[in-house]
C-alpha cells in the first residue's frame, strides 16, 4: 500500500486553487430569462420583478413633501411582503419628459414664426430653447442619476402578481412603475458591470 505525504497532497490542492477555469457568462449571470413584462426567472427557478421608484430630488422637495415620502416608504416596509427587497444604484438620468415639453414649446414657436408675428423675437426663443433641448441632452449622458428599485420574488406567477398587487396598493406617492423587459436590459447590465461608466 502507497501513503502520500502531507506536503504532497497540499501542494496538489494549491495547484488547483491557483488554476484558473475558463466560464462562460451564462454560467455566472444569475438569470435564466426575461419575459416581455420584466418577470425575471433566477438560476435557482424563482421568478423576481423590478419596480422604480419615482425619482425625486429630496432636497427640493418642502418639508410637507418629504415627511409625506418617509410616511410612506415606512408604510411600504411595514406591510409584509415576503421576498421585499430594496435595492440602488446609478442609471443613466432620463429627462425626456422635459425634453419633449420643450420641443412642443419650440413646435408651437415655429408655427407661429410661419404665420409671421415678430419674427426677430421668435427666432431668438428659437435658439434658446434648442440650446436648452442640447443641454438636457447632454445632462442625460454626463450625469447619473441614483434610483431605487423594489425587488419581489416568488415560486410563480400567480405569487409575483399577488405581492405585485400588494406592493402597489400600498406604494401611494413613491409611484411605483414595474419595469419590462427593455427598461431592464440596461438596469441588469448596469447591475452585473459596476465599473462600467
Amino acid at each position: 500500500m502507497k501513503v502520500q505525504s502531507k506536503s504532497h497532497s497540499n501542494g496538489s490542492i494549491l495547484k488547483k486553487l491557483g488554476k484558473t477555469e475558463d466560464r462562460s457568462v451564462l454560467d455566472i449571470f444569475p438569470y435564466k430569462r426575461c419575459s416581455k413584462e420584466g418577470v425575471l426567472v433566477t438560476n435557482q427557478d424563482q421568478l423576481q420583478r423590478y419596480f422604480r421608484i419615482a425619482s425625486t430630488d429630496v432636497d427640493g422637495l418642502n418639508e410637507q413633501e418629504q415627511v409625506q415620502r418617509m410616511n410612506q416608504l415606512t408604510t411600504v416596509m411595514r406591510t409584509y411582503v415576503p421576498g421585499l427587497k430594496l435595492t440602488s444604484l446609478t442609471t443613466e438620468t432620463d429627462l425626456s419628459d422635459q425634453i419633449s415639453t420643450i420641443r412642443k414649446r419650440l413646435q408651437k414657436n415655429r408655427f407661429a414664426q410661419a404665420a409671421g408675428k415678430n419674427m426677430q423675437l421668435l427666432r431668438k426663443y428659437e435658439r434658446k430653447l434648442v440650446e436648452e433641448i442640447e443641454e438636457l441632452k447632454q445632462s442625460e449622458k454626463e450625469k447619473p442619476d441614483l434610483t431605487f428599485f423594489f425587488v419581489i420574488e416568488g415560486k410563480n406567477s400567480k405569487e409575483i402578481m399577488n405581492k405585485s398587487k400588494q406592493l402597489l396598493r400600498v406604494s401611494g406617492v413613491l409611484q411605483l412603475k414595474a419595469q419590462n423587459k427593455d427598461q431592464l436590459i440596461p438596469i441588469l447590465y448596469r447591475m452585473n458591470n459596476m465599473n462600467d461608466e
